[in-house]
């Protein structure tokens, strides 16, 4: 019970990762908030938590919009009475060569990726600084470490989160609150990826189940001394790189 009495928040929680993440936190001992933009996928994961005994709730948030995003943080305030750990887990990924993208794949991916990971912490934090306590974990990903032809605005974007986690690490550890990024490298293609060419498979894959263990790592006690850090977590398989 790594977690006992803590309260997450984690958005993009509805599948892949973020569901992971959401009920190992939960069998850590953790009260989750489980967000996002689809009411179905959260609500049949926290359901899921709370058929285990622990405490969860859903709610639907678009990470992009700076009034939902408050609202969310809210509505965990107001069922938990504080947020200890927040998640930024929502992502959106695009595949196409530059010359021939759509501009508008690049702003939802910029949107989603870096501008809902600075809303959810700059809506949280404060509460953070307060207590003098937290932690917010960024999930970034392999692509953010190592460039990739064909996924440019994945990149800039995934890239543009390990800068956050690392500014804002220098910003909060007078505070005591720790924000490190995990980078995942998956040699499936993400739920998201619905065009461009078919990524490498191999037999040993990063599961879901290897970065939830990571983060509720970083969640806990023996991680309070780790901040501004980017842990990549690979299966054997490292040739594709995604969130």
């Amino acid at each position: 019970m790594r977690l006992n009495g803590q309260v997450a928040v984690i958005t993009g929680g509805g599948r892949g990762i973020g569901k992971a993440i959401a009920l190992a936190m939960a069998a850590e001992g953790a009260r989750v908030v489980v967000a996002s933009r689809t009411s179905p996928e959260i609500d049949a994961v926290a359901k899921a938590i709370q058929a285990t005994g622990r405490e969860s709730l859903a709610v639907k948030a678009d990470v992009t919009d700076e009034r939902q995003v408050q609202s969310l943080m809210e509505a965990a305030k107001s069922a938990y009475g504080t947020v200890d750990i927040l998640v930024n887990h929502a992502s959106l990924v695009y595949v196409e060569p530059i010359v021939s993208s759509v501009v508008s794949h690049w702003d939802r991916m910029m949107e989603t990726n870096v501008r809902g990971s600075y809303l959810c912490a700059r809506a949280i934090l404060p509460e953070m600084i307060s207590r003098r306590r937290g932690c917010v974990i960024n999930i970034a990903s392999g692509a953010g470490v190592q460039a990739l032809p064909n996924f440019t605005g994945f990149c800039a974007s995934k890239f543009g989160v390990i800068g956050l986690t690392k500014a804002l690490a220098l910003e909060m550890a007078p505070y005591g609150i720790t924000v490190n990024a995990i980078c995942p490298t998956l040699a499936v293609a993400p739920a998201s990826m619905t065009s461009g060419p078919p990524p490498m498979r191999g037999a040993n894959l990063t599961r879901a189940q290897d970065v939830a263990g990571a983060a509720v790592f970083l969640a806990g006690a023996d991680a309070r001394a780790i901040t501004g850090a980017t842990i990549e977590v690979h299966g054997e398989q490292s040739s594709y790189v995604g969130s």
